[in-house]
């Protein structure tokens, strides 16, 4: 079956994406508008709240995402570090103006208990969400992210960031 890996190839990956000529960090009106929408599909926090991935996490916020499983001991580990020492460096905007959102891409086994734990490991602070969900919900946010993969070694990381209101998405590597 086909399954996600931490590879969160992101938005960069998509030809032309914050990557072309005359381009410097972003898709173009055009390119935004033929874009996949952000679903709005029930994800699961690591209190165990259920919410909506779009209307809760996403919409009218800046946020980044990355892709993990607490697991992994390839890149995730380092990925998951580099989110904990932004949200120290934007303490201030954490929570307010700047969100992070980690989501699991291997939902049978990272449960809200698992990430929960996986985030105090990283003394993940307000305003930092990590998420899982049933498998075909934490599938359908992969198009729109650009995170398609179909084994989780297939690590690739990356982080996309976006602002809501102004539609600029873009992911690094």
């Amino acid at each position: 079956p086909r399954r996600m890996g931490c590879c969160a190839g992101g938005l960069a990956a998509r030809p032309g994406w914050g990557r072309g000529e005359g381009q410097t960090g972003g898709p173009s009106k055009a390119e935004w508008d033929s874009a996949p929408r952000m679903p709005d599909t029930p994800v699961i926090d690591q209190h165990g709240h259920e919410l909506k991935f779009y209307r809760g996490l996403v919409k009218g916020k800046t946020v980044a995402i990355n892709f993990i499983f607490t697991n992994c001991l390839a890149a995730c580990p380092m990925l998951t570090a580099i989110f904990g020492k932004a949200q120290q460096d934007l303490a201030e905007q954490a929570g307010g103006d700047v969100y992070f959102i980690s989501i699991s891409v291997d939902p049978v086994n990272d449960r809200p208990e698992n990430l929960k734990e996986y985030a105090a490991r990283f003394e993940a602070g307000p305003g930092w969400t990590f998420l899982t969900g049933k498998t075909p919900e934490i599938d359908r946010l992969g198009t729109p992210l650009g995170a398609e993969c179909y084994n989780k070694s297939d690590a690739n990381p990356a982080v996309m960031g976006a602002n809501d209101q102004s539609h600029p998405w873009t992911a690094r590597p």
